[in-house]
């Protein structure tokens, strides 16, 4: 097992900054982007085929962060900033998976050539991080409320305690 400098830094996480897209920019993306895109990645120009390096672009103009931020217009720059990081850390755990499940693929390839071919991570990203916008927010929101406190049985049970 290495230590040391030359330890693997599995745990270490460089958390990209995406680039934002507003609605005005829409329609410059390739492909266009409307009030339902999330987070898209793509492969910066010249970068191997097989390599795990993206460009991270992120749709700041989004139906859901445009709906939280008409009902909180006080909060806008935490309700962006919550839903940049999420997305971008959704966007970094699908990669992930990514990369371990062909890793998996490579070993039990050997003998199933009729295996069906992985879907391309980047229409995965797209996919999975619009499937999750409308409930990134409210469950950021609803996280930053848990206290830690342990109520008594009784005030949480009703009745039946």
């Amino acid at each position: 097992m290495e230590t040391g400098k030359d330890a693997q830094q599995d745990t270490k996480l460089n958390v990209p900054n995406p680039a934002e897209i507003w609605e005005k920019d829409w329609g410059v993306q390739n492909p266009q982007f409307n009030k339902f895109t999330a987070m898209r990645i793509k492969q910066p120009p010249g970068a191997p085929e097989d390599s795990a390096v993206f460009d991270y672009i992120i749709n700041m103009n989004n139906v859901f962060i445009d709906q939280a931020i008409k009902d909180k217009p006080r909060k806008v720059h935490e309700i962006r900033d919550r839903y940049k990081f999420g997305m971008t850390l959704i966007t970094l755990a699908i990669i992930r998976h990514d990369l371990e499940a062909r890793k998996r693929d490579v070993v039990a390839d050997d003998n199933d050539d009729d295996k069906p071919k992985r879907p391309d991570v980047a229409d995965t990203v797209a996919e999975v991080t619009s499937a999750l916008a409308p409930f990134l927010l409210p469950l950021v929101d609803s996280l930053s409320r848990i206290t830690g406190k342990v109520e008594a049985l009784s005030a949480i049970a009703g009745e039946a305690a």
